[in-house]
């Protein structure tokens, strides 16, 4: 018994062939318009300022530490300030994608520092290095929460 409803074998009921081709083209227009706009909006320049702990866990010595980063697309300059117990403090080069950020620099005390972890709208996580002209490579963690955004 047909209720007016169009069954799998029909043209498609009421619609015409040519609209409900037209439907799912749209929809796709769509869809990549958005996902253009996502991709210009993440490539804006923007400085994030964040302040936090940074933890040695091979000499189990933690410092509260200022972070400021520049993001130009998936560039990035950073420069830290670590408060005593611990030393650095200089500037870093890296790259931001998908949440994922990476700083490395050589400070002025005589190492190098590299910085991985997960970045989001409030806070910057993750692990470092230290790696020492002289001395024993060091591991740590560091802990970061956003106090700014400029644009």
């Amino acid at each position: 018994r047909n209720l007016g409803f169009p069954d799998a074998q029909s043209t498609g009921g009421n619609f015409p062939r040519k609209t409900r081709a037209r439907f799912p083209f749209a929809m796709i227009k769509i869809l990549l318009s958005f996902v253009l706009l996502i991709g210009v909006a993440r490539a804006e320049n923007r400085t994030i300022s964040l302040a936090g702990t940074v933890t040695n866990t091979t000499a189990n010595l933690t410092a509260r530490a200022q972070l400021e980063i520049t993001q130009d697309g998936e560039k990035v300059t950073a420069r830290l300030v670590t408060s005593p117990p611990l030393t650095g403090t200089g500037n870093m080069t890296g790259r931001m994608v998908d949440g994922w950020c990476e700083l490395s620099g050589n400070f002025g005390e005589g190492f190098g520092l590299r910085f991985t972890g997960v970045i989001n709208a409030r806070d910057f996580r993750g692990t470092y290095v230290v790696t020492p002209k002289q001395g024993l490579t060091q591991y740590g963690r560091f802990d970061f929460t956003q106090t700014s955004v400029k644009r």
